[in-house]
Order: C-alpha cells, then structure tokens, then sequence
C-alpha cells in the first residue's frame, strides 16, 4: 500500500480530515490512471462534501480522462458558478481541449494562462506541454518571453521541442513564402 492510501484508511474522527485525505487519494488514484477506483472514492467525498470546489475539480478531471463530454460540461458550468480562480478553470479546460485535440480552443486558453502573472508550476508544465502538442510557434514565442520575464530556464527536451517547433513554424512560412511568390507568376 502506498502512504497516501494508508492514510486514506485510517479512521479519521473528524469530517475535515476525511475530506482532505479522500481527496488526497482520489488525486492519487487520478494520477496513476485508477480511474473507475476514482469515480467510486469521488462518490464517498461527495456525500462528505456536496457542493466542494475540489470534488467538482476532481469529477472534472476524471470526465477529461474518461472522455465524459456531457460530464464534462456539467464540471465546468459548476466550476463556472462556484468562482473558480480564472488559472485554475483554463487550466482544466486547456486539458480537455488538448485532449479532444481542439487546439484553436487549446491556444485561445493558453493566451488566456500567459496574461496571468503567476502561474502555478502544474498549470505552467500543462501550458509548456500543450503549446508543443498543438504545434504553435506563435504561442512558443509568448511561452519563452513568459519564461524569461520570470528568469525560468526550459529543461534540455523542452529546449529540444521548442526547437521542433521553431523549425515546424519556420518551413510553414517559407512553403506559404513559396506557394505566393508561385502565384503572383
């Protein structure tokens, strides 16, 4: 057994602790792809914490990995009206997207995530991610400029797919070059 699920399983008396340690581990069972585990445990907490942001967040990220588009929906209409934090809703949203390969959307909220300020280190990887998944060299460059405003270096592979997709966007642009010169002939 893991610590977190060791400390799920031990009896806590107080309805706090039981809240915090089954979101622990419905995170947890999240991160390591137990997802029908997940649903049962975000079942538990909801009867613990009917309308908590956290189990909205959870049933919202279980919908994005279970592809539940209507559940989905659902999670972010909640989240919407609870006043989620603006990060933390793109974020959920720049996940699903990117998983439905939806990558206008997808960008629309990475623009969105790089006009905030601060960005946790999560949401920051998640928009890292997302901006080599779709492939966009605009987005690359006001990834690197937020990088830099904030003194943030990429790690060596990222330096590697930011360099993939420089070169994507810089042969897009010289066939589109090319194809405007052939036409003006």
């Amino acid at each position: 057994m893991d610590v977190v699920e060791i400390n799920y399983r031990k009896k806590t008396e107080r309805k706090k602790n039981k809240i915090k340690a089954t979101t622990r581990y419905i995170e947890f069972l999240i991160e390591n792809d137990h997802l029908l585990e997940a649903k049962h445990f975000l079942n538990e907490l909801a009867l613990l914490e009917p309308k908590g942001v956290q189990a909205t967040v959870l049933e919202y990220k279980i919908a994005i990995r279970t592809y539940d588009y209507p559940k989905v929906v659902e999670a972010d209409g909640k989240l919407h009206q609870m006043g989620i934090e603006q990060h933390k809703l793109l974020a959920l949203e720049l996940e699903f997207f990117c998983t439905r390969n939806i990558f206008s959307k997808a960008a629309k909220c990475i623009d969105l995530l790089l006009d905030e300020e601060e960005l946790p280190p999560t949401t920051l990887q998640l928009v890292i991610e997302a901006v080599f998944h779709i492939n966009n060299y605009p987005l690359l460059v006001r990834v690197i400029d937020w990088l830099k405003r904030k003194n943030i270096n990429l790690s060596q592979r990222a330096m590697a797919d930011a360099k993939r997709v420089a070169l994507h966007g810089l042969s897009n642009t010289l066939v589109s070059f090319s194809n405007e010169r052939l036409s003006r002939c």
